[in-house]
């Protein structure tokens, strides 16, 4: 597990591909699970700051994926305001799919939304990577010519 997957740790490719960096807090787990609380307080799930936090899975990284996604769309991150720290003892505890959709994702396509809502769903209802497969997101972009998309990005951005 990578245990610190926030947007400082991804990188897009020449060729679109995305590749997450920095492994220095990763671990290869046993039985899937890992037991110490390692990774960005700012992106970890609401149940890594309860007692029951003994034992985590993948789960933990698909949080973290839903809470990029909507940083990307909204543009900031999309959890509560003020400092950091109050964000993560106040904000993240309580934090919702609905709410974080509902407030940073209002314009975007259903699609993203329903992929992003899944990320951020309630530890026992989250999935793990292999039912995000069946998304219709995950279906429309596994077959796009990721270089031609990435060149038409940066084409229409306004970064260069």
């Amino acid at each position: 597990m990578h245990r610190d997957v926030k947007p400082k740790n991804i990188l897009v490719n020449k060729s679109g591909q995305i590749k997450l960096c920095d492994f220095g807090t990763s671990k290869l787990v046993n039985n899937s699970f890992a037991t110490t609380r390692i990774g960005t307080d700012a992106y970890l799930p609401p149940e890594a700051f309860t007692d029951d936090d003994e034992k985590f899975d993948v789960r933990r990284e698909v949080w973290a994926l839903g809470l990029i996604i909507a940083e990307v769309a909204f543009g900031k991150y999309p959890i509560g305001e003020g400092k950091l720290t109050d964000r993560i003892s106040k904000c993240i505890k309580k934090a919702t799919s609905e709410e974080i959709i509902r407030k940073s994702m209002q314009n975007f396509d259903d699609d993203i939304k329903e992929f992003a809502g899944l990320c951020l769903q309630e530890l026992k209802n989250r999935p793990k990577y292999e039912p995000m497969k069946e998304t219709q997101l995950y279906k429309k972009y596994l077959g796009l010519d990721r270089i031609q998309l990435f060149r038409e990005t940066l084409e229409n951005s306004n970064l260069f």
